[in-house]
């Protein structure tokens, strides 16, 4: 016992004695240590180091020394400031190595610390004097078996790209397992970005985002390549694979790198993304994962970014845009900033393509490729086509207002432009391009709003950025058959944003047409009692969009019509213009034979006011006046009606007038200028006349008045009618009147008989006009007041001749 004693004892000392040789050794040689170490750092950097404080330590991890340094900094050598700066460094080696007066660092472990890398506007990079110069004369290497990094702070700013990049090295470590022909090392930690700027315009990404990393990484010291074997990182609950390598050989290095993820969340990633572009694609609602490889490789060149290629792909996808829906969305896209491998990689030379096999539009099939190239111009290439039943478009149509209910579309289109919605309008370019066609067969169509059904629509339209040409368009409009031809300007107007109004020229064939079949009070009614659209965007979108395009297009209509009918009016080869935009409709030399004669129209009706407006002037020649008033109704009014009036008419009429919901003439507004001729004619049971009879010449039959001609100019204000000064030169007598006379039939008229009328007539007597301003000689003057619902009132006018002769009409 007592020997294993002595031998321990022994052991114990000899521990002893080694230790403190071993620290009396350490300490002598301390200093050469130190001083080969800072040797070796000046030797690899070009500015100035220094250095607070550094301990060499056996008994921390014996058998292994620990050397700490302490507030190292590295400030650059132009303007003096900070490169690095670093709160503690643990540097590990072997006692064989010390005994070699030799430093061979195995583990590096850092805790706090700040890399501030910065490019002046001159083109100055301060991180080039860490540049490794190969000047030799210091034992110190690093073989690297273990890393340890905690709280390292990476800041980088460029005032020539106007970049700024901010993150911090939250923990990271690993090890490189031994044995192995090529070491990998293995290490796994997190990091959290304040913000990243790439361009200063774009703003800022990776905004307060926190990323887990687990990297596996080896350096092929014969190809002289950094290689990131796969690995993975995380945000925001997203993993992503990755992969590539950095190859230092020659100058200036190349750079690869590749990150994939099959089943991105949409809405977690586009948190990456700046506040800019975010605002791009603020309105895309996608729920479905995305299928995203991102592909970076490159010489790494100041000023010149790398190739970098980014892939999407979305499968049977569900999207919402705009509030539109997409559904069984299938895409492949491509991003790329190499479109000419001979100019910079930068936005003008990168271009987004889209190839779209098949998606769902509020139901409607469709496929499309699109391709913006330069994303400073937004230059845009797109083609789409679409062939569907047309019922498929009603999901985007207001219930009870448009309504397709049969027939089939084929679509076909090819639109070369800008993405106008994103540039400023100083800098909008008209480059736009179209061409496509549209085909429908056997198309029905209803607008229940205004009353309206289409049915058996064929349509042959080709169309360019141009116009829209229209080879063939027929239908039928409620049970009248119509027929166009003609072309549609500003067709780009269609789809784009652009300010500016479509005109069209067509040509209009009715045989047979029945505006009364359009025009009814039914359907007229229905116009101020339209149903809100309450489906949500997408209809309401579509619904924005046709009452747009109506009020972006101005027609100008070549009307023919054999057979032209409305109410009860009746026309024949009836031929004219019109205009018709969100203004109303204008009608020019619409000519019309009716009535035995024949009628032209200039005029029309004025919309887009508080109340709608009929005005124009009309010029009727040889009309048969009984079968105009009747085909007319009388024109609403009851104080000539087609029962009192016969003859040959001919007129010329100004006329204006407001319209009520079923666009009848409000005749309390009525204003007009009126000159007619009315010859051989005939008046029968007009009451105002017939009570004149009463009155004097009672043996005359005043109930059946045949006259050579009435013509006079009436002026209508409202349901007044002004008579300046009218002879009748009738079968009973001869006679003038002047006053005014309401359509509701109440008269105030002044008439003049002259004394010669109570001459006995022959019985051959032939009435003729001697003229309003011809010497009448004597003459009795009469009072007629009343009529309508009030008693008409005859009497003498005492003072009539002479307040005749003041108005100048004697």
């Amino acid at each position: 016992m007592s020997k294993f004693l002595k031998v321990l004892g022994a052991l114990v000392l000899l521990s002893v004695l080694f230790v403190a040789g071993l620290l009396i050794y350490v300490e002598a040689n301390q200093q050469a240590l130190i001083k080969q170490l800072k040797s070796k750092l000046d030797k690899n950097i070009k500015g100035e180091l220094n250095i607070g404080k550094i301990q060499l330590s056996i008994l921390n991890d014996f058998p292994r020394l620990a050397l700490t340094i302490k507030g190292l900094s590295v400030k650059d050598s132009v303007y003096k400031k900070e490169i690095f700066q670093a709160d503690k460094i643990y540097l590990r080696m072997s006692l064989l190595q010390l005994f070699r007066k030799q430093l061979d660092f195995s583990k590096v472990s850092l805790d706090g610390g700040r890399f501030f890398l910065v490019r002046d506007t001159n083109g100055y990079l301060n991180s080039d004097i860490l540049r490794y110069k190969s000047e030799g004369g210091a034992n110190v290497g690093f073989d690297v078996k273990e890393i340890d990094v905690r709280n390292l702070q990476f800041i980088q700013h460029d005032d020539i790209r106007g970049q700024h990049m901010s993150f911090t090295v939250v923990k990271l470590a690993g090890k490189v397992p031994g044995g192995d022909l090529a070491p990998i090392m293995h290490l796994t930690g997190e990091m959290h970005i304040d913000s990243m700027v790439f361009k200063a315009d774009k703003g800022a990404f990776f905004k307060n985002k926190t990323a887990g990393l687990e990297v596996n990484m080896s350096i092929d010291n014969d190809k002289k390549r950094l290689i990131i074997h796969p690995s993975k990182f995380e945000m925001d609950g997203q993993f992503y694979d990755g992969k590539g390598f950095f190859d230092f050989g020659a100058p200036p290095g190349i750079l690869s790198l590749e990150f994939s993820n099959p089943k991105t969340d949409f809405k977690a990633a586009r948190g990456i993304l700046s506040d800019l572009i975010q605002g791009y694609i603020k309105d895309i609602e996608l729920n479905d994962s995305v299928d995203v490889r991102v592909v970076v490789y490159g010489p790494v060149i100041p000023d010149f970014p790398p190739q970098v290629d980014a892939y999407f792909n979305l499968n049977n996808a569900r999207m919402k845009f705009s509030g539109i829906n997409f559904t069984g969305f299938n895409l492949t896209g491509q991003f790329t900033n190499h479109v000419d491998t001979s100019r910079k990689n930068d936005d003008a030379n990168s271009a987004l393509m889209f190839n779209v096999p098949s998606v769902k539009v509020e139901g409607v099939p469709v496929s499309a490729n699109v391709t913006i190239t330069d994303l400073l111009a937004l230059r845009i290439a797109l083609t789409a086509a679409s062939q569907t039943p047309l019922m498929a478009l009603n999901r985007v149509l207001p219930p009870g207002g448009y309504k397709f209910t049969g027939g089939d579309l084929d679509l076909s289109l090819s639109y070369n432009g800008v993405l106008s919605a994103y540039i400023p309008a100083t800098q909008r370019r008209g480059e736009d391009t179209l061409d496509g066609y549209l085909k429908i067969k056997d198309g029905g169509f209803a607008y229940n709003v205004r009353g309206i059904q289409l049915k058996n629509i064929n349509t042959d339209i080709d169309f360019d950025q141009l116009k829209m040409d229209i080879k063939d368009l027929s239908a039928s409009l409620n049970g009248n058959q119509v027929s166009v031809k003609g072309y549609l300007d500003g067709v780009t107007r269609l789809i784009s944003n652009r300010n500016q109004k479509m005109v069209g020229n067509l040509t209009l064939d009715a045989p047979k047409f029945n505006l009364s079949s359009v025009l009814t009070e039914k359907s007229l009614s229905q116009i101020s009692a339209a149903p809100k659209d309450t489906t949500g965007a997408g209809s309401k979108a579509a619904s924005d969009a046709i009452d747009q395009l109506i009020d972006d297009v101005t027609l100008r209509l070549n009307f023919t019509s054999n057979l032209f009918t409305f109410r009860k009016f009746v026309a024949q080869k009836v031929r004219g213009e019109a205009t018709i935009s969100t203004q109303g409709m204008e009608l020019k030399n619409f000519n019309l034979n009716t009535c035995k004669g024949t009628v032209t129209v200039n005029g029309g009706l004025q919309t887009g006011r508080t109340t709608d407006k009929i005005s124009g002037n009309v010029q009727i020649k040889h009309v048969n006046m009984k079968e105009f008033l009747l085909s007319a109704d009388n024109f609403d009014q009851t104080a000539i009606t087609a029962d009192n009036l016969n003859g040959n008419l001919s007129a010329y009429v100004n006329f204006s007038a407001p319209l009520d919901t079923a666009y009848t003439p409000r005749t309390d507004s009525m204003q007009g200028d009126i000159y007619f001729s009315l010859k051989g004619g005939r008046i029968t049971n007009f009451e105002p006349l017939a009570n004149v009879g009463k009155y004097i010449f009672k043996n005359r039959d005043f109930n059946n008045v045949t006259f050579d001609e009435i013509k006079d100019t009436v002026t209508l204000v409202g349901t007044l009618l002004t008579i300046r000064r009218m002879e009748i030169a009738s079968n009973v007598l001869r006679m003038f009147i002047q006053g005014t006379y309401k359509v509701n039939g109440k008269a105030d008229l002044t008439i003049q008989v002259p004394w010669n009328n109570f001459k006995k007539q022959d019985v051959n007597y032939t009435p003729e006009n001697i003229g309003i301003t011809a010497k009448t000689g004597a003459s009795l003057f009469l009072r007629v007041q009343g009529g309508g619902k009030e008693k008409i009132k005859i009497g003498l006018d005492a003072g009539a001749k002479n307040r005749l002769k003041k108005e100048g009409l004697m």
